[in-house]
């Protein structure tokens, strides 16, 4: 089981313990608008479903402070040589660097096992907060697109970022 450790933060697989404290963070409406695929309200139900499927992804990890879930963050294989990265953290715990030093964790994790390593990202327009995590990490923007928001069940205009290393 993957466990990384950054500055402040300790980034591993959800076990069934952390399912009530992640329907907690992922039902504040202001944390799934941010999101593609989450649904809202989010359920036990979609806990369950996500536990079973996120043991079967190394670079699928939640992000925790002093032992308490606040967030996630993964890559997702496109099967084209790139990976999405995706991340949320927790209303509670915006604006303190969190979202940055993880996803920064798990990019360097993920750089010592593929190389070259490209990943892409997909930011909502309105998220001028994500979009500058992502720059300070080092991806560029590369155009715009649209993508369908599950708990808003709309298409929402997005900015494109790639990141090589």
């Amino acid at each position: 089981m993957t466990e990384l450790k950054t500055a402040r933060l300790l980034l591993k697989h959800l076990d069934d313990r952390d399912k009530y404290r992640l329907v907690e963070l992922l039902s504040v409406y202001e944390v799934a608008q941010n999101l593609t695929r989450v649904p809202h309200p989010y359920t036990l139900s979609d806990a369950e479903d996500w536990l079973a499927r996120v043991k079967e992804n190394p670079f699928n990890l939640s992000i925790f402070l002093n032992d308490k879930l606040i967030g996630g963050v993964s890559l997702r294989d496109r099967q084209d040589s790139s990976y999405e990265l995706g991340y949320w953290v927790g209303a509670d715990y915006w604006g303190q660097g969190f979202a940055t030093e993880a996803v920064g964790g798990l990019l360097n994790f993920a750089y010592l096992q593929i190389r070259p390593l490209v990943v892409v990202a997909n930011v909502y327009k309105e998220n001028v907060v994500s979009s500058k995590v992502l720059r300070k990490l080092g991806f560029t923007a590369t155009g715009e697109g649209e993508v369908f928001s599950l708990p808003r069940q709309v298409w929402v205009p997005t900015f494109t970022y790639r990141y090589k290393a």
